[in-house]
């Protein structure tokens, strides 16, 4: 599957950009909107074509807010262990997305190693509710979480949109510890060549905006073959795992 990588600045209070975030658009899908619409996320397929949707409730926000802030402290931890491996934040500053095909990504940043070929991205996980590490030991080992599938989804549907080769998932605990210390779980992770195909992400894709246009034509629920092809494949291609404690 050839990809064409593009890029999209948008401004955050745009009408384009809010359309896209209420899945309404006919033209772009974010990827945290075409996992929910396979079954692979956090909502609900049938709440995705709502019309009129409510704002997001305190809690959401709540929990979009301990995600940000904590992200940046994610990224300080790194640095302090591999001074210069990520990329600075101003490299990007122009890109709100990249897209090919209509689906969107916009990772949470990048880095550089030679060891592995290049430019890979990384996507950091803050578990919400998790602050004292009490799902710690589940993260080392997020291929044996189910309710972490969709966050290796996620990275592999930006290394497709991306077209790059290798990637890093990121669990961080701002007091994971025993004594309240920071943690941070990296797992490196290959692309996985074949998965769009068996996914068959153009095919999704098009249906998508078929159902955008006609929310009425939509089945209400996906078919569990998705989370079977996981299930079968997230632990390839996961070549190193780096515990960070600080």
């Amino acid at each position: 599957m050839t990809t064409t990588t593009n890029f999209l600045h948008l401004a955050k209070d745009s009408k384009l950009w809010k359309l896209i975030h209420d899945c309404d658009t006919e033209h772009y899908v974010s990827v945290t909107c075409f996992l929910d619409f396979i079954g692979e996320g956090y909502n609900s397929r049938a709440s995705l074509f709502k019309r009129n949707k409510p704002p997001p409730s305190s809690y959401t926000k709540l929990m979009f807010d301990y995600g940000h802030k904590n992200e940046l402290k994610a990224k300080a931890l790194i640095e302090r262990k591999y001074p210069g491996f990520l990329l600075p934040e101003d490299a990007m500053k122009d890109i709100s997305f990249f897209t090919t095909k209509g689906l969107l990504g916009s990772p949470d940043g990048f880095y550089y190693s030679e060891e592995d070929g290049g430019l890979g991205i990384i996507e950091i996980k803050c578990p919400f509710g998790n602050q004292y590490g009490q799902d710690q030991v589940l993260e080392e080992r997020f291929e044996e979480n189910p309710k972490r599938f969709k966050h290796w989804l996620q990275l592999q549907l930006y290394l497709h949109i991306l077209n790059l080769q290798h990637g890093i998932l990121m669990y961080y605990y701002p007091h994971g510890g025993e004594n309240g210390e920071q943690i941070g779980i990296l797992s490196k992770i290959q692309r996985d060549s074949e998965l769009m195909e068996l996914l068959k992400v153009d095919e999704n894709l098009d249906l998508f905006f078929q159902y955008v246009k006609d929310p009425l034509s939509c089945p209400k629920r996906q078919k569990k073959e998705i989370h079977d092809i996981t299930t079968e494949r997230i632990s390839r291609g996961i070549t190193q795992r780096v515990r960070l404690q600080v």
